[in-house]
């Protein structure tokens, strides 16, 4: 400025200088207002653009970071049940209802996908994940971590190769059952057979294999020891045997050609009563019972009576026994006399009903 002053010489370079550095001035004046926005505050505006910064990077990192709906995790509500899955059966009606194609497959994924337990349950028993109980690296807070979603890919991929079906079936009577502990630590039963409500989702396989996942409870069946914990399952108890109940003791209806009569037979006489058995030959040691020798009539022995010898009683005598008495003719006229010894011996050579002179052998009636 000095050196313009100078040049123009006198007071006139001085007056040109001044305006100068005035006009720089105003310039300099405007371009800091027009900085500021009407801000008084300066610092006070910088604190503001860090916020704002601060509230665009939050939002993109939420952005990239946001779970997929489908591996968004639920907690199961098993209330110290047994079941993998308390929900299954309801999970499936939902989707089946949705109208969706394959909707067995698709609810069994979805199971898998809202649970990390559930997708290394299901992974295991299609051979993509050895443990099972290996739980915590599959989940990262409320989603599926990226190893938990890479495993449910593959387990989609499986669920969608050629040849796998999905099916409504049984489970098999001879298959293992598998549940969870108390502290939800999954594994198998002690030993085979499923019992109670059978339905179940029937997976074949490529190589025509099958597994099953219970409908009642998300269980998965196994056919063979899978070689996991032994732990509580839904199974009811097996039923109790059948009780035996031992029959009271039948005593036969007696024969009535055994029963015992009430004879009294004539004094001397072989013409026996009708009913009274006889027997074509007899010994001189044996006689047939209710067979009359001499003055001796021996008694019938019940059936139901056995190793008891009834005494020979004299023909005089009545035999009373068991059974009725039936009505017995006496002969009239005088009793022919016929020692034992004619008897004896017209017994054994002769046929009963026959003669042997004068004498005939009575024949009984039937």
């Amino acid at each position: 400025m000095v050196a313009i002053a100078q040049k123009r010489g006198g007071w006139i370079g001085w007056i040109i200088a001044g305006l100068i550095v005035l006009l720089i001035g105003v310039v300099a004046v405007a371009i800091l207002f027009a900085g500021n926005n009407g801000n008084s505050n300066p610092k006070g505006a910088s604190a503001s653009l860090h916020e704002k910064s601060s509230e665009i990077t939050a939002q993109t990192a939420s952005t990239a970071e946001k779970c997929a709906p489908e591996f968004t995790q639920v907690a199961l509500d098993r209330n110290g049940s047994p079941k993998v899955n308390p929900n299954f059966a309801a999970e499936v009606a939902a989707v089946e209802a949705s109208g969706v194609e394959d909707p067995l497959q698709a609810a069994t994924l979805a199971s898998a996908g809202h649970n990390a337990q559930l997708l290394a349950v299901y992974a295991n028993q299609v051979d993509l994940y050895e443990d099972p109980k290996l739980v915590a690296p599959l989940v990262e807070g409320n989603c599926l971590s990226q190893d938990g979603q890479s495993l449910y890919n593959q387990l989609n991929g499986a669920y969608h190769m050629k040849g796998v079906t999905f099916e409504m079936g049984q489970a098999p009577e001879t298959g293992i059952n598998s549940g969870v502990d108390a502290n939800g630590t999954y594994g198998v039963d002690a030993a085979s057979g499923v019992r109670g409500d059978r339905t179940a989702i029937e997976i074949t396989l490529p190589n025509g294999s099958k597994t099953w996942i219970m409908l009642r409870c998300g269980n998965p069946v196994f056919q063979g020891h899978p070689g996991l914990p032994t732990v509580p399952t839904d199974n009811p108890p097996p039923p109790a045997p059948p009780t035996t109940t031992t029959p009271p003791p039948v005593t036969p209806p007696s024969d009535s050609k055994n029963d015992a009569v009430s004879v009294t037979a004539p004094q001397g006489t072989t013409q026996l009563p009708a009913g009274i058995p006889t027997t074509d030959h007899v010994s001189e040691d044996q006689h047939t019972t209710g067979e009359v020798v001499g003055n001796i009539i021996h008694a019938p022995v019940a059936t139901d009576a056995p190793n008891v010898t009834t005494p020979d009683i004299p023909a005089s005598v009545p035999v009373t026994a068991v059974g009725a008495t039936p009505n017995v003719a006496t002969p009239s006229g005088p009793a022919e006399v016929i020692t034992d010894d004619v008897v004896h011996e017209e017994v054994i050579n002769n046929d009963v009903g026959g003669t042997t002179g004068d004498t005939e052998i009575a024949v009984p009636a039937d």
